[in-house]
């Protein structure tokens, strides 16, 4: 008769477990006012299999890529470290031709390496399906920044790195 009660206490038990942590893993979103306040990712990050050479002093990066989406709130870029500097900031724009929609400066050494790194316009961007934008990276004065991008070496784009063309893409998203 005990073994019957302490059987059925302990699948009730994991019973609540598995609920409990589906609703924590799937349903985080429930009591924040449902799925339209939670941003996602429009773009898929590309998988880094590489980086960048250091972002040096004369250097400018340039990823074209044609948007997907209506709407962009924000575009993040992932970084790597080479080498801990001070003081030395380094700007992240988007550009629609020679128009900057959204840009930033960041002291380099506040960007959190493999994590991404965001421009934000002042309020979100319409009409941005199928408009050629371009992701552009520089140090703001004419220093070595010890910072490189992650990037796929495997894609099947190119982007400029100090005006070569590079084939692959930098590991970079766009949410709505």
């Amino acid at each position: 008769m005990k073994n019957k009660k302490l059987e059925k206490i302990i699948i009730a038990i994991t019973a609540a477990f598995v609920i409990v942590s589906l609703l924590l893993v799937f349903g985080g979103n429930i009591f924040k006012g449902g799925s339209s306040v939670r941003k996602t990712d429009s773009t898929v990050m590309p998988t880094a299999t590489g980086t960048t050479n250091e972002i040096k002093k004369d250097v400018v990066i340039e990823q074209d890529y044609i948007n997907t989406t209506d709407t962009i709130s924000k575009v993040g870029i992932v970084f790597n470290r080479i080498a801990y500097k001070e003081g030395i900031d380094i700007a992240v724009e988007l550009l629609n031709g020679d128009t900057i929609l959204a840009g930033n400066t960041y002291n380099v050494a506040s960007i959190e390496e493999q994590h991404r790194t965001y421009i934000e316009p002042t309020s979100k961007l319409t009409g941005m399906k199928n408009k050629k934008l371009t992701i552009r990276i520089y140090p703001v004065v004419k220093e070595d920044t010890g910072l490189v991008v992650m990037m796929d070496k495997d894609a099947d784009t190119t982007f400029t790195f100090d005006n070569k063309t590079i084939k692959g893409t930098l590991c970079f998203s766009v949410t709505e």
